[in-house]
């Protein structure tokens, strides 16, 4: 969880970005950021491990995933193509 918080640190530098972070619990992840007018919400729950993705007011993808570190990952990932990385 630190490498999505660290990455999106790491590029808001120089860039519109502004984010929050939340977790509950231990039982959801919510990333939620702004990049050029773009809202995105990820939406991780950890007991059941689904994964949604959210942008602007629609459901982009639901995914379930088989581990936490596969949700963490799939997250990571889509952060680096929405932000050219």
């Amino acid at each position: 969880m630190q490498e999505i918080k660290n990455l999106i640190d790491g590029v808001s530098d120089g860039q519109n970005i502004v984010y929050e972070w939340e977790n509950k619990n231990d039982h959801q992840l919510l990333v939620n950021f702004t990049k050029d007018e773009l809202s995105i919400r990820y939406e991780f729950d950890i007991d059941d491990l689904i994964i949604k993705k959210i942008v602007g007011d629609t459901i982009d993808f639901t995914n379930k995933v088989q581990s936490i570190s596969a949700g963490l990952s799939t997250i990571e990932k889509d952060i680096h193509m929405v932000l050219s990385i």
